[in-house]
């Protein structure tokens, strides 16, 4: 287990480190300290048509972090570990803090290391009957969705990537199969609660990775419970397709956004060739 207190506010906890050790770990309840959110952050997701009270209700705080610069508008930063001021997203379990992710400004990501990953929101799944859930791709994805009043929806803790070669070969061939399987190991924890669930509406991002990710996340919660969103329906004002929820809550609403879970397909039975 790792402890952690923050000297700013004086808000502290334990970090999962290790499975075997859950049962002995206490972590404190992630309440929300007296340290008031800075106006930057609310303004940010103002920008994204996300509340003030979404914020709110996912707990978001402001974070230092030295974190790894692989995008920064600073060519001489590229590579390098700077400390930068961050959003920071909590990942609850039963209301008990397990990991952190941290987004900088240039949009870098990290993660607190050997921390358990598991699903961003996932208490939204709990404590009561749920016949539909929707996964995300992105944590921000998530809060729009609760934003449009979608409540239960989680967000996978880290992307889906694809290599240079799955690239390739997805845009000659358009094919999955011979992609090399994610690893979804956040999902185990919880697979018994999307047992229960009648209705999966996948919404990961419109692009090859998010595809990948879309498809492992069917094979592994069953194609035949799950639909996915299609999000190159909607389109923004200059004509190119929406990528994600987010997205589509800018353009077009809390409404239209609500509406991308009704249009939702099915996956297509596999190995059908058709006439034509």
């Amino acid at each position: 287990e790792m402890a952690w207190r923050c000297n700013h506010c004086g808000e502290g906890g334990y970090l999962h480190t290790d499975k075997d050790i859950e049962d002995k770990i206490k972590p404190l309840a992630y309440a929300p300290p007296a340290k008031i959110v800075p106006e930057g952050i609310y303004a940010f997701f103002n920008s994204r048509r996300i509340s003030r009270a979404t914020v709110d209700f996912f707990r978001i705080k402001q974070a230092n972090k030295k974190i790894l610069q692989l995008h920064n508008k600073n060519a001489v930063l590229l590579g390098q570990w700077v400390e930068r001021s961050c959003i920071a997203f909590p990942l609850l379990n039963d209301n008990k803090l397990i990991n952190v992710q941290y987004r900088d400004p240039d949009k870098n990501f990290a993660m607190e290391p050997k921390a358990e990953k598991i699903l961003f929101n996932i208490d939204s799944l709990k404590g009561k009957e749920v016949h539909r859930a929707v996964i995300t791709e992105g944590y921000i994805d998530c809060m729009a969705y609760h934003e449009a009043g979608i409540l239960e929806v989680v967000s996978v803790p880290n992307g889906a990537t694809i290599t240079p070669k799955e690239l390739e070969m997805f845009k000659k061939t358009g094919r999955l199969s011979d992609f090399k399987p994610l690893n979804l190991t956040y999902l185990d924890p919880h697979i018994d609660l999307f047992d229960k669930i009648s209705e999966i509406i996948i919404a990961t991002d419109d692009d090859p990775a998010g595809i990948k990710l879309r498809e492992e996340l069917a094979r592994r919660l069953g194609r035949d419970k799950c639909r996915f969103v299609r999000f190159s329906m909607w389109k923004r004002e200059n004509g190119e397709s929406c990528k994600d929820g987010n997205d589509v809550l800018i353009q077009y609403g809390p409404k239209e956004l609500q509406r991308t879970v009704d249009a939702a397909e099915y996956f297509p039975v596999q190995e059908i060739i058709s006439a034509d």
